[in-house]
């Protein structure tokens, strides 16, 4: 039985954010041996997976460690995020980062845990905690899975636990849970609160703003990529396209990128692309001279295992020189699409349906097979 499961029984200290004393191991470190730890600030940064903007969300807390105030944490339904936590003493100047005591100093004494609360609890899911030394849980980082739904409400606790000079290392740490008391000189909370969360749907029925498509054509088994661009207006209307030219006889790893640069900075379309693949089909057809010469094979896929098209394969047949085009075209599944019916079922020639199907993209770009 570990020293933390003989204690399992004393009563749970009170309720409100604790910043307990964060000691040294080392019973001769006169630094600040036996000091308080002060916790300001705790930064928890999500960054959609497959890309996307990073959204920071602060708590912020007084010099007695008591909560002043804490943000909303704002997640889209149907995403992942890559998650890090971030503590800072900022009563100091320069502001004093804790995450590195937590993270490099003391991670054998340190155990972050994770808990989605209320309307959230079936919503989110917390895997991938990174590890310290030993290989036990610490949870600088981790990953937070959104299922697919609609908006929920609900809180996301996070709870710092530090393992004391009474513990029995690693055997307390990992016999841990996020709901076991503290147990003076074993283990108690540097803290425990909550942040707000709010799931909401993605935003469906909404035109992309899309001023640049990159379309990037890596040769397989080596050799250099290429990059062929066309630009738009603010109103949609392609302004320039630059000519694809590929080698006969050769596979392409190919790859495309959105973006609005009419903003500052550029907005990474392709990222609310992948956010919302669901929604989302690319299609994209060999033309002309080049029809019979260009084959598209190994689109990437949705959560559903239907095509997406943000990756593809695009192979060249041996032949002679040859001109044509390469359309592009962007699909997006709106409202009152049956999903994924509609967008599994869906070809490249298909219309337009108003509020159920229409195209974000449609336009070729110029090729030359070599």
């Amino acid at each position: 039985m570990t020293t933390l499961s003989r204690y399992l029984a004393l009563l749970l200290l009170p309720a409100f954010l604790v910043l307990a004393a964060c000691d040294s191991n080392d019973p001769d470190d006169t630094d600040g041996a036996g000091e308080e730890e002060v916790i300001s600030v705790v930064n928890l940064t999500f960054t959609p997976q497959g890309g996307g903007t990073a959204a920071v969300f602060t708590a912020n807390f007084d010099e007695e460690g008591v909560l002043e105030d804490r943000e909303t944490i704002i997640l889209d339904a149907g995403t992942t995020y890559d998650v890090s936590i971030e503590l800072l003493n900022d009563f100091e100047d320069p502001a004093e980062d804790i995450t590195i005591e937590v993270r490099d100093e003391e991670p054998g004494a340190h155990r972050f845990f994770y808990t989605p609360e209320g309307g959230v609890a079936n919503r989110l899911t917390v895997s991938n905690l990174d590890r310290d030394p030993l290989g036990d849980p610490l949870g600088v980082t981790f990953d937070v899975a959104v299922s697919a739904g609609g908006a929920a409400t609900g809180a996301f606790r996070a709870k710092l636990r530090h393992y004391e000079d009474g513990a029995d290392l690693p055997a307390d740490k990992r016999a841990d849970t996020p709901t076991a008391p503290e147990v003076p000189d074993v283990v108690e909370n540097d803290f425990d609160f909550t942040f707000p969360v709010e799931i909401q749907e993605p935003l469906a029925g909404e035109p992309e703003v899309i001023s640049t498509v990159n379309l990037t054509f890596a040769p397989q088994g080596g050799g250099a990529a290429t990059t062929s661009t066309a630009n738009f207006d603010e109103n949609g209307t392609l302004q320039a396209v630059g000519i694809i030219q590929l080698t006969s006889g050769t596979v392409y790893d190919v790859s495309i990128e959105l973006l609005d640069e009419f903003q500052t900075p550029p907005d990474d379309i392709t990222g609310e692309i992948r956010a919302e693949a669901e929604n989302h089909r690319f299609f994209y057809t060999p033309e002309g001279g080049v029809a019979n010469r260009i084959t598209i094979s190994d689109l990437d896929t949705d959560s559903n295992g239907d095509p997406l098209g943000v990756t593809f394969q695009a192979a060249v047949s041996a032949g002679s020189a040859a001109t044509g085009s390469f359309r592009a075209k962007l699909r997006f599944y709106e409202d009152g699409a049956t999903l994924p019916d509609d967008k599994r079922n869906d070809t490249a020639d298909a219309p337009e349906v108003p509020g159920v199907v229409e195209n974000d993209l449609n336009f070729a770009f110029p090729v030359e097979l070599q």
